[in-house]
C-alpha cells in the first residue's frame, strides 16, 4: 500500500457511501440499515485517509500496520503530530468506537451509535479529502489538481430517519 492508493481508496469508500445517503431508493422512513453500511464505509475511509497522510509523511505499511491497526484515535493524533489540523475531532469521536469494536460491521442490540447530521459529516469528509490528497500527492500524481469542492447533500437527505419499535 502507498499514500496514493490508501487516498484513492479512502476516496471511494466516502464517494459510495454518498450514493447511499443521496439515492432516491433509501428508505427514509427507517435508515438504521444505511445508517450501518454508511457508517462502515465512513470508518474504512477515515482509516485510510489517516494511513495516507502517515505514508506521505513518511510512515511506512509496516510501522502504520504493526503501531496503529485500525485505531481511528491513535491514527489521527499521530496525524496530527504530523502536520495535519485537528478539525476533524468530531468526525474522529463518532467513528473511533464503532470502527474499532466491528459494531457497524457486526451491530448488536441495545448499541448506542452517535448520530450526526448527514450534510455536516460529509463537509468534513470533503475537506479531510482535500487535505490528504494536498499531502499525499495523488491527485498530481495522475495530472490534475486536488479538489476543494464539498460533497454536499441535497437537503431531503440531510438527516437520518430511525423508525422507533412499536409498543
Amino acid at each position: 500500500m502507498n499514500a496514493t492508493l490508501a487516498y484513492m481508496t479512502a476516496k471511494n469508500y466516502v464517494q459510495s457511501s454518498f450514493v447511499i445517503v443521496t439515492s432516491e431508493h433509501r428508505n427514509e422512513k427507517n435508515d438504521a440499515v444505511f445508517f450501518l453500511s454508511t457508517h462502515l464505509l465512513i470508518g474504512f475511509a477515515l482509516e485510510l485517509y489517516l494511513k495516507s497522510f502517515l505514508l506521505a509523511k513518511g510512515f511506512s505499511e509496516v510501522q502504520i500496520r504493526k503501531n496503529f491497526g485500525h485505531d481511528l484515535e491513535h491514527l489521527y493524533a499521530k496525524s496530527i503530530e504530523n502536520g495535519l489540523s485537528r478539525q476533524y475531532d468530531k468526525i474522529i469521536v463518532i467513528f473511533k468506537l464503532g470502527h474499532s469494536n466491528l459494531s457497524y460491521r457486526y451491530p448488536k442490540e441495545d448499541t448506542d451509535y452517535p448520530v450526526n447530521p448527514i450534510d455536516e459529516l460529509f463537509f468534513y469528509l470533503s475537506k479531510l479529502d482535500f487535505e490528504v490528497d494536498t499531502t499525499a500527492g495523488a491527485s498530481v500524481e495522475y495530472g490534475k489538481q486536488p479538489s476543494n469542492s464539498i460533497w454536499a447533500v441535497p437537503p431531503p437527505f440531510r438527516e437520518w430517519a430511525f423508525k422507533l419499535p412499536s409498543i
